[in-house]
């Protein structure tokens, strides 16, 4: 079904079937980016998602909006083999399209006048909402800062592998334009608040090693954590995930419909490309 609808039939078919199950390509629980994609590490280079390690810290945004480098805590899913499905947003300023698959999270800006990421100014939002006109924060490495940049155009490819590091702040830089750690859920603090434990005991094992791998160690875990050698979900996601089924919690339900329509600004014709 996928291969044969175009990107205008997927919106409306999800218009008309809003209760149905989402007719998009799983990419596990639809929360990766390819192997291709890079992130801005605290050392000054790029690194894709396939050489990124548990530890690097990443370019990422604080609170305050202010750009910041946040530890990678694990892996929310990664598979190394294997192709998947992406959204490719094209951005202006961008000279490559950002790989997103369609449930994972990622910001727009409020209005056009928007000059500040801070977590007031970031409307959180599903890839699968996003329209051409919408306003992406993207970092401009010359004046260190993010910017609101509109999206010029939507589709979709695929691609080899399917990553989702955790940072700290929860969010991180991917290919020059801010996004979640988070998927099927776009109220950022209810899919912050799950990882609060385990932020704690990642605490707890800088100061007390041998206590803090143990607990946040798993029988059925255990790869090689320097090499990130996981494969497949996190035992810790997926169990926060199996108990949202459980529960029956809605994943993947738009958070804002009306603020997507308010926030989806078309081009001034005055405006360059």
């Amino acid at each position: 079904m996928w291969n044969t609808m175009t990107v205008d039939e997927v919106r409306r078919n999800m218009a008309e079937n809003q209760f149905d199950e989402i007719p998009f390509p799983f990419c596990k629980e639809e929360e990766c980016f390819p192997a291709h994609a890079t992130v801005l590490t605290s050392d000054g280079s790029r690194r894709t998602m396939a050489e990124l390690r548990l530890g690097d810290r990443v370019l990422a945004v604080n609170a305050a909006g202010q750009p910041t480098f946040s530890e990678v805590l694990l892996w929310l899913d990664r598979r190394s083999t294997g192709r998947e499905r992406y959204l490719l947003l094209d951005t202006e300023g961008s000279e490559e399209p950002l790989y997103i698959t369609p449930d994972h999270v990622l910001f727009i800006a409020p209005d056009n006048t928007t000059t500040s990421a801070t977590a007031a100014r970031r409307v959180p939002a599903f890839a699968k909402d996003i329209l051409p006109g919408h306003l992406l924060y993207r970092y401009d490495p010359g004046t260190g800062s993010l910017e609101a940049k509109r999206v010029t155009d939507v589709r979709e490819s695929e691609s080899l592998g399917a990553y989702a590091p955790l940072t700290v702040e929860g969010n991180l830089v991917v290919d020059g334009r801010l996004v979640s750690c988070y998927t099927l859920q776009c109220r950022q603090h209810l899919a912050h608040l799950p990882f609060a434990p385990y932020r704690l005991l990642h605490t707890l094992r800088s100061s007390i090693p041998l206590l803090g791998d143990l607990l946040l160690s798993s029988p059925w875990q255990g790869e090689d954590r320097e090499e990130g050698g996981q494969e497949g979900m996190h035992w810790y996601a997926n169990a926060w995930y199996q108990l949202g089924l459980w529960m029956g919690y809605p994943f993947g339900e738009t958070c804002y419909p009306s603020e997507l329509q308010r926030y989806h600004y078309p081009r001034p014709a005055t405006d360059p490309l």
